[in-house]
């Protein structure tokens, strides 16, 4: 039988309920995933709530059907094994990029503007180049009646300057949407 993630490769580095969640869809839709978990203590998800011979029961539906291996991105060493850099750029801002794309981190009572509708401990504002010009993006958004949260601006991209739309998620997340410029 053929699934629909057959083929797929996902790497996940989420913890507790959302991204595995997530990654769990696709691992059961066919994707092979494979889990990042800090080392020593792992992900906290092993030990949450309602345990059964020491180990939690969300671990087990939320794993199933995936592979573990420990890695600390706290480290320059970790983030090297996945070629991911971490930027420090305006005032105290973080962002870690993978090759041309970006995700902003936020610290908890410093977030920055714009963000998420709740911004909450883990959560990432992505930060992705579109395919196609910036025009076009905005004009789908339009046609589609979804609300842009900022009008087009200058941004500090993953490896150039960039001008970005930023959207909200059905999530209320805070995704950017931008084109290479300059």
């Amino acid at each position: 039988m053929v699934r629909p993630q057959d083929g797929a490769r996902v790497l996940e580095m989420g913890q507790l309920i959302g991204g595995p969640f997530a990654s769990n869809m696709l691992a059961e839709s066919g994707a092979h995933v494979i889990k990042i978990e800090p080392p020593v203590v792992g992900d906290p998800l092993r030990k949450w709530r309602l345990l059964h011979d020491g180990t939690s029961v969300w671990w087990a539906a939320l794993s199933r059907n995936k592979n573990s291996v420990t890695l600390d991105l706290r480290s320059p060493e970790g983030r090297d094994v996945l070629q991911m850099d971490l930027q420090t750029y305006g005032e105290g801002r973080y962002a870690l990029r993978f090759g041309n794309q970006k995700i902003n981190l936020h610290e908890r009572g410093h977030e920055f503007e714009p963000k998420a509708y709740v911004p909450v401990p883990g959560a990432l504002d992505l930060c992705l180049i579109a395919s196609v010009p910036l025009d076009d993006v905005i004009a789908h958004f339009n046609k589609c009646d979804w609300p842009i949260e900022e009008d087009p601006v200058g941004r500090t991209g993953a490896i150039q300057k960039i001008r970005s739309v930023h959207v909200m998620d059905l999530d209320l997340n805070l995704s950017e949407i931008s084109e290479l410029i300059g």
